[in-house]
């Protein structure tokens, strides 16, 4: 398993996509690429965390059916490290500068994604007022199970360090009572295995919780 922070780009951007190649992950999130063509209509799609494209080719893209998702555009310019109008996203193009955008929106994204295989990928969204765990295939929902914000939080916990063991300290501390914590997990257990049963949160005496992978039966 592997958290992804998900990129959509253009298949006629050669160079971006190779200065994408050079970026082998963004704390610990490896970048899942998903390619569009130049003529085709962009639109959202429920892996996507942003848009990325040259400022070459922004003119030649038809944006307007993305509303909330983030825009990067990458210049040539050496100046100005970063603007932002309208989440529109200036960046220059290097290494670096695009690293550092990449991390600011995991920073501030409302979910985690958790890649299965190559065609399989399980989303968290923790927000108010609409926490989701949803099972994605092919770009596509197929399965979703709303959850409740605190849920998503402890859910959160295991998302972000999938097969290792979490600690107590680390629910408790989300404002969450011991007696209450295996509630939250036992309801958690429940909407796993409906969303998504390759998944489930295994119990370690006298240490914590982890998600694993499910033994197949």
């Amino acid at each position: 398993m592997e958290k992804l922070i998900s990129i959509s780009a253009c298949k006629q951007d050669d160079e971006l996509i190779k200065l994408l190649s050079e970026i082998e992950s963004i704390d610990n999130f490896s970048i899942h690429l998903n390619l569009f063509h130049l003529s085709s209509k962009v639109t959202e799609n429920p892996l996507t965390d942003a848009f990325i494209v040259s400022s070459r080719l922004i003119n030649s893209l038809f944006l307007e059916e993305i509303k909330e998702k983030p825009i990067i555009i990458i210049r040539n310019e050496n100046k100005t490290q970063l603007k932002s109008n309208n989440n529109v996203f200036l960046v220059c193009k290097d290494k670096c500068s695009l690293e550092s955008i990449l991390k600011a929106l995991i920073r501030s994204s409302y979910n985690v994604k958790i890649k299965l295989d190559d065609n399989t990928i399980v989303k968290l969204t923790y927000k108010v007022p609409d926490s989701r765990v949803e099972l994605i295939k092919k770009q596509k929902v197929e399965k979703g199970e709303q959850i409740s914000y605190r849920g998503a939080l402890v859910l959160r916990e295991l998302f972000d360090r999938p097969e290792e063991v979490v600690g107590f300290d680390s629910f408790l501390k989300l404002g969450i009572k011991e007696e209450s914590l295996p509630v939250y997990i036992s309801t958690l257990r429940k909407t796993l295995k409906k969303v998504a049963p390759e998944l489930e949160i295994k119990s370690y005496r006298s240490k914590g919780y982890a998600l694993i992978r499910a033994c197949k039966q």
